[in-house]
Parts: structure tokens; C-alpha cells; sequence
């Protein structure tokens, strides 16, 4: 564990020969950064709400001491607690560029999403909506979507998971993916949250084949075999057998398919 830095601890800290960060242990956060030229520095470490590690410099040793470096630092984390971003908002200063509005605030993008590409692009745009809506929406609402980490996807796909719904919670990171790549494309936002994150459980086919041994095992309950006794009746009654057979073998969906026109005739001649 790091010690609390003191004015005697940093007057006697020797030039390094590559640049060093010493950390404060009574500030978690706070760092002296020394460089090989003797020049020393302030700086509070931290992590944005998307994630992501910041460094925010406060300024010189020894113009800022110690005492009024704790004092900072602790302002700047104060701020990161309320969810700001003290190295960005230095460097849109210094750079003059705009304030961050709320163009990619989630429930926007999502409602920008629909309009101008599923319903254009997609049939099934309403279910889409409503996974949005309902799942992603409903929990981010007022949130900037750059401001969005892996974490928080995976925080929201865990939720989901929570509830019983683990099949959902796929849905949930097909459609939030999609609305994140389109963010990327139109300039949202650089980066898409959920680059890299697997689905949270793995699905599996509710239709089954029917193979060639399956309709030769006979394992299912078998309609009554008609024993005709007249020749010519006998080997049509015996393709019909077997064709009954095997419609009770198919899965209902295949059942139900099997319905259409000019179906039962090809049964026939295929058996």
C-alpha cells in the first residue's frame, strides 16, 4: 500500500532516469509525476462513466504543494463522482471546441435509429423498438451514448440474464449492436460499446431433421397397418401406411408445411 506522500518524502525523491508516477496513499488518485529533466508535476488518475482510464494534470511542483494538490484533486473527483469529465472539459477548453449537447443522448439515437434506418432497411423495425424501448431505453434514458462502456452493456445484458429472460438479453445485444454501429457510421460516437461482447447464452434450434434412419426406426406410435385384400388396392394402402407414418414422425412445423398443395401426391411417389 502506498504511503502518504509528505513534503520532507517528495524533497528528497531522486531525479529518475525514465518518467515516474508516485502515487499519494492518503488521496487515492493523486500522483506526483516526476520526469528525467526534474521537472515534477500534479495529476489525478481516474475512469470516465464510459470506462475509460483519464488522466487530469493540475499543475507544477512546486507551484501547487501538496496541501493545495489534495485540495484540487479531490474538487476533480468530486466532479467525476457527478459524472464529469474533468480532463475532456480542459481539453475542449484549450481547444475551443464545443460543448458536448445532447445529440447522442440514448433515448435520441435510439429514436433516430428507427426513423431513418430500420423502418427503411428492416420488416421487423416494431420489434426492434420495442426491444429498445423496453430493454435499453427505459434503463439509459438521459445518458450520452459515448458515455456508454463495455461495462455498462454487460451490466445491462446481466440485468436481462437476472430476470429469466437469458434468450432476451440476446435479442437485446443484437439490436442495441446494430443501433451502435449505425451511431458509428453517422459520427455519433467513435466507438461502439459492444465491440467484442459475446452473447450472453447460447440458443438452440427448436426444429428437428428427419433422417432416413428415424423414419426407418419406427420409434413413434405407428397408425394401424390396412391389410387390403384385393391386389390392386393393396399396394396403394401399403404407400399410404407408410406416408401417414411418416407425416406423424415430422415435427409440427413440418406438419403444418406439409399441408400445401400437391404435397401428399409427391409422398406417394416417393415411397
Amino acid at each position: 500500500m502506498a504511503k502518504a506522500l509528505t513534503v520532507r518524502t517528495i524533497d528528497t525523491l531522486a531525479t529518475p532516469e525514465a518518467r515516474r508516477e508516485v502515487p499519494d496513499g492518503l488521496l487515492r488518485g493523486l500522483y506526483l509525476v516526476l520526469q528525467p529533466s526534474g521537472a515534477r508535476s500534479w495529476a489525478v488518475r481516474y475512469r470516465n462513466r464510459a470506462g475509460t482510464p483519464r488522466k487530469h494534470t493540475l499543475g507544477t511542483y512546486p507551484a501547487i504543494d501538496l496541501r493545495s494538490a489534495r485540495e484540487l484533486a479531490q474538487q476533480a473527483l468530486i466532479e467525476v463522482a457527478k459524472g464529469s469529465d474533468p480532463a475532456a472539459d480542459r481539453k475542449a477548453a484549450r481547444t475551443g471546441a464545443k460543448v458536448p449537447t445532447d445529440r447522442d443522448l440514448v433515448e435520441k439515437v435510439a429514436e433516430q435509429f428507427i426513423e431513418r434506418y430500420a423502418k427503411a432497411n428492416t420488416k421487423s423495425w416494431p420489434e426492434a423498438k420495442r426491444i429498445l424501448d423496453k430493454e435499453v431505453v427505459a434503463v439509459w434514458r438521459g445518458r450520452h451514448l459515448a458515455e456508454i462502456g463495455r461495462a455498462d452493456v454487460h451490466e445491462l445484458l446481466d440485468g436481462v440474464v437476472d430476470r429469466g429472460s437469458p434468450v432476451m438479453a440476446n435479442r437485446v445485444l443484437a439490436a442495441l449492436r446494430k443501433l451502435c454501429a449505425w451511431s458509428v457510421d453517422r459520427g455519433i460516437i467513435t466507438a461502439s460499446p459492444c465491440t467484442g461482447i459475446k452473447a450472453p447464452t447460447a440458443e438452440r434450434s427448436r426444429d428437428r431433421v428427419l433422417t432416413d434412419a428415424d423414419a426407418s426406426a419406427g420409434t413413434w406410435p405407428q397408425p394401424r397397418r390396412p391389410q387390403p385384400q384385393h391386389p390392386l388396392v393393396a399396394p396403394v394402402a401399403d404407400r399410404l401406411y407408410r406416408v401417414l407414418s411418416l407425416r406423424r414422425r415430422l415435427p409440427h412445423r413440418a406438419r403444418l408445411r406439409s399441408r400445401a398443395p400437391g404435397i401428399w401426391f409427391g409422398c406417394l411417389a416417393a415411397v
